[in-house]
């Protein structure tokens, strides 16, 4: 049984002649050197697949040592559009209440867009926005118009700023109206 250590399951599909060809495994084990016995689901082909590290619940895909509480490796981690990556407070007991997006992806006005939102606040309006079929980006603005797009006041705490002509304006003109 899967009590023992090392233990596993091996789930087989039989090719040609009885040959087992392609077969998943979900086991416990010690694996690179894990120091506790970790559960996997891997393929014969493709590796370890999924590990669940017992010492401390984290949860690795694409890698036997997960160093986060979900850690992937070797590939993308996607999601869909319309979709968020929403982040709550240790004290809420349902993702309903107190969730908050952090990051979101969808497909308006002709453009992919990644908005990025502040964590842990209400907040229903994007503060930073990605457009992809214009390369621009609004800070303070779900729009952008510009390379970039500012809502809000700019700051420069040393060094000014590069016009177009190529100067430095370091401080605002005198006599300005």
């Amino acid at each position: 049984g899967l009590a023992t250590a090392n233990s596993r399951l091996r789930l087989a599909e039989s090719g040609s002649g009885g040959v087992t060809d392609n077969y998943w495994d979900i086991k416990v084990a010690k694996i690179g050197g894990a120091s506790n016995f970790n559960f996997y689901i891997a393929h014969n082909s493709l590796g370890e697949l999924l590990t669940i590290d017992r010492t401390n619940g984290n949860v690795g895909v694409g890698t036997t040592t997960p160093g986060e509480r979900l850690s992937v490796y070797g590939g993308d981690f996607g999601i869909q559009y319309g979709q968020s990556i929403r982040a709550r407070s240790n004290t809420d007991s349902s993702w309903t209440s107190g969730t908050t997006k952090f990051l979101e992806t969808s497909f308006t006005g002709g453009s992919d867009t990644v908005s990025i939102y502040t964590p842990g606040s209400q907040r229903s309006t994007a503060v930073m926005t990605l457009k992809a079929n214009t390369g621009n980006v609004g800070i303070g603005s779900t729009s952008p118009t510009q390379t970039l797009s500012v809502n809000g006041m700019v700051y420069s705490g040393t060094g000014g700023f590069t016009v177009p002509d190529g100067s430095v304006q370091t401080s605002a003109a005198s006599g300005a109206a």
